[in-house]
């Protein structure tokens, strides 16, 4: 986006000063042709303040193209700006997003380990009991951890 917005001012400045400079020529143009004819001094002096009158109004066109120019820049600008920022919130948003789901995935993780040492212990507890031939009716629904892990999927 900045090779875009560098390469749009520098086109802008090349065709505003391609149309300076076209204007200018224009009106030196004008003002050869004016002082080459031969005429009486009063038209000389109706030439010369035409002349400055549309030099003039040529300068007040060129400014007012300039001004314009620099709004249509200033926009492309604020609009690279707001995209950027806009850009930034939402790369922010998902940095946070996926420190959360780290978070909550180191969680669960310590939760499972929890879980499987307690069943380990569970387990080792009930096959004690049984080597110690104290048969106690097991029909609580409980498994085996070697049974859940048989059934693993």
């Amino acid at each position: 986006m900045k090779q875009d917005l560098a390469r749009a001012k520098e086109q802008r400045l090349q065709h505003s000063l391609q149309l300076e400079a076209s204007a200018q020529t224009q009106a030196l143009e004008r003002l050869i042709q004016g002082s080459d004819s031969p005429v009486q001094s009063q038209g000389e002096e109706n030439r010369e303040q035409i002349s400055t009158e549309s030099l003039q109004r040529e300068v007040e066109r060129l400014k007012r193209q300039l001004r314009e120019e620099k709004d249509a820049q200033e926009r492309l600008a604020n609009s690279f700006e707001q995209e950027r920022q806009t850009w930034n919130k939402e790369k922010d948003r998902v940095i946070k997003y996926q420190k959360q789901l780290q978070i909550n995935y180191l969680q669960m993780h310590k939760k499972n380990q929890d879980l499987e040492r307690i069943l380990k212990e569970l387990t080792a507890e009930l096959e004690s009991r049984t080597e110690l031939g104290m048969d106690i009716a097991y029909s609580s629904g409980l498994q085996t951890y070697d049974d859940v892990i048989a059934t693993e999927i």
